[in-house]
């Protein structure tokens, strides 16, 4: 019995070491591309900047129908997010580059598990959405936006961030798997990405919004990471209203994950 539970052990330990291999080589990357590093994180600085100084409303209002103080503090929860879904959809990219380069096939030639191979791109696109994120709300701090929870409100942000991107780089890799080509795998994802973001109360609140797009956007799991970082930001520790929003983001994550793990697994057997 304890010569089965060592073995199990080790092969934990393994597919841990395998796991963090895989997800290191992708981050020395993303270190060395600064250019591209930065060049991501152009167009959620242009939103917050020009998107969140759209409405100039008076308090009671603002508190009314949004439930901030100011437009740029409701709207930076949603920048966050959009950072996490579009980092998680950059990194089923990965996958598809290296199978063009050939690279896949080294990787699959090696001594490491499978999976490792997914959980670890899966991995390394949630640190690079953490240090991105991290970046984002940076600057709307600087910008005025605060966060009510203090420091481990803010770090608390980031991981929610990362945990949608896990969901999103799980749906990524999946497709990736499924696609084979860069084209089409941009094509079906970016078709998905927008209008989730936009059935969700990132730009308006459920106040708001019309009972049709409240109704629709009920099913959709990035309403969930908005609400939850929203009331870190805004409210405080609500934990009543936090945690559910945490377990359906949480197993919409995990079935993800599962889902690219099962379709990676059968397009390299």
């Amino acid at each position: 019995m304890s010569i089965q539970r060592c073995e199990v052990a080790e092969m934990v330990a393994k597919a841990l070491r395998d796991t963090w291999n895989v997800c290191w080589r992708e981050m020395k990357y993303f270190f060395r591309a600064r250019a591209s590093m930065f060049s991501t994180l152009v167009q959620p600085i242009a939103w917050l900047v020009f998107m969140g100084n759209v409405f100039q409303l008076p308090t009671e209002i603002m508190g009314e129908f949004f439930g901030a103080p100011t437009y740029l503090q409701f709207f930076t929860p949603t920048v966050i997010v959009m950072v996490a879904v579009f980092g998680g959809i950059l990194g089923g990219y990965s996958i598809v580059i290296d199978v063009q380069k050939g690279y896949l096939r080294k990787m699959l030639a090696a001594p490491i598990a499978r999976s490792a191979i997914a959980s670890g791109k899966v991995l390394a696109t949630g640190l690079r959405v953490a240090v991105q994120a991290t970046i984002i709300c940076g600057i709307a701090i600087l910008m005025g936006v605060t966060v009510v929870t203090g420091p481990l409100g803010f770090v608390a942000v980031i991981l929610i961030a990362m945990l949608l991107c896990f969901a999103f780089g799980g749906l990524s890799l999946a497709v990736a798997a499924s696609a084979k080509n860069l084209e089409a795998h941009q094509a079906i994802l970016n078709m998905l990405a927008l209008p989730l973001i936009f059935l969700s109360p990132a730009i308006s609140s459920f106040a708001s919004m019309p009972w049709w797009l409240t109704a629709v956007s009920v099913f959709n799991p990035v309403t969930y990471a908005i609400l939850s970082i929203r009331i870190l930001m805004i409210n405080g520790w609500e934990w009543n209203l936090i945690l559910p929003d945490l377990a359906i983001l949480g197993a919409f994550s995990l079935a993800m994950l599962a889902l690219a793990t099962v379709l990676f697994r059968r397009s390299v057997a």
